[in-house]
């Protein structure tokens, strides 16, 4: 995937580099969404991911030299050029192994493995691979400590697979559903903009609300539009993606998707599709199950204004099963 997904972007690098634009990392993301049908089925974390690292690597041999002298310049479109063939030659064989072979198809496919290797070996060792990497050091040396940061924090962001956002959706872009954010309004933004009312009349404001209804009817827009209304941090992410393999990390990155949320506050946790974590305990016949249901009530209860310092955090959750949660 890392080979396509580096193709693609650097493809894309081009032809902003050639409108003179630096896209950004969610930028690239959303080109790729859209273009590639192959991306939409992919997790969006996941893809992003892919995109953060490519884009380390991309854009620093992307980048022109306008202050260079004229030996640099060639460096740069050699080891530019050389980069492309390098990808289009591994997105070719990647196409090639995923076509349907007529028989014998296991080794087949180990022989055109071990000779991608061998091309691969023989073209680093023909090609001026030194130049590559004294020109890519030059350009990194070149990158201030501010950028630096900036991608270490982004890629911490990532690592925990939720995504913080500022969402534009507001709700005007809705239509026929007044009664509905009537209640948005009086359970959600009222305790977002307006907490000291409740902390004057000694009233817990609600912690989580739940948006359930058919497919398509808009549950993950209104979400988007109440951050987007009251200005909160919006953090992001599917129910799939906290269900991990490991013992104890699904129940990590709720803790870690909440104390980012507290340390943001005033924010807003949308979980979608959160009936995948939610199952009723008395039914489930998995312990991990079990511990994410009693993870997330826990994290839920320690939302009051007194462990977040006055700044509301509210979770907001997506289902079109709600006889499904515990």
């Amino acid at each position: 995937m890392e080979a396509k997904v580096s193709f693609h972007v650097r493809r894309y690098l081009r032809e902003c580099e050639d409108r003179g634009a630096r896209p950004s990392e969610a930028t690239v993301t959303a080109h790729l969404r859209d273009t590639y049908a192959e991306y939409q089925r992919k997790p969006q974390g996941a893809l992003k991911r892919v995109v953060a690292k490519v884009l380390k690597k991309a854009q620093p041999s992307l980048v022109s030299a306008e202050d260079g002298a004229s030996s640099a310049t060639d460096a740069a479109k050699r080891a530019r050029a050389e980069s492309e063939e390098e990808d289009e030659r591994q997105v070719l064989a990647l196409e090639q192994q995923r076509a349907p072979l007529a028989s014998n198809s296991l080794n087949n496919a180990i022989r055109q493995n071990y000779a991608t290797s061998n091309e691969a070996a023989a073209s680093a060792s023909t090609s001026g691979k030194p130049a590559i990497k004294k020109a890519k050091l030059r350009k990194r040396s070149k990158e201030s400590a501010a950028d630096a940061d900036a991608d270490t924090a982004a890629d911490g962001d990532e690592s925990r697979g939720f995504v913080v956002e500022r969402p534009t959706t507001r709700y005007s872009d809705f239509g026929g559903i007044h009664a509905v954010l009537q209640e948005v309004r009086e359970l959600i933004e009222y305790p977002l903009t307006h907490p000291e009312v409740y902390a004057h009349l000694g009233v817990e404001p609600p912690r989580g609300v739940l948006l359930h209804g058919p497919p398509g009817t808009g549950k993950s827009m209104l979400a988007h539009a109440i951050a987007g209304e009251c200005g909160a941090t919006f953090l992001k992410i599917s129910a799939p993606e906290v269900v991990s393999g490991m013992s104890g990390e699904s129940e990590q990155k709720l803790r870690a998707l909440f104390d980012e949320a507290v340390a943001r506050a005033p924010s807003i946790v949308f979980i979608d599709e959160i009936d995948a974590i939610t199952p009723k305990r008395e039914t489930s016949q998995r312990g991990m199950e079990k511990r994410i249901v009693a993870q997330l009530l826990t994290s839920t209860d320690a939302l009051s204004l007194e462990n977040t310092g006055g700044k509301p955090v509210l979770l907001i959750g997506a289902t079109n099963r709600p006889d499904a949660l515990d």
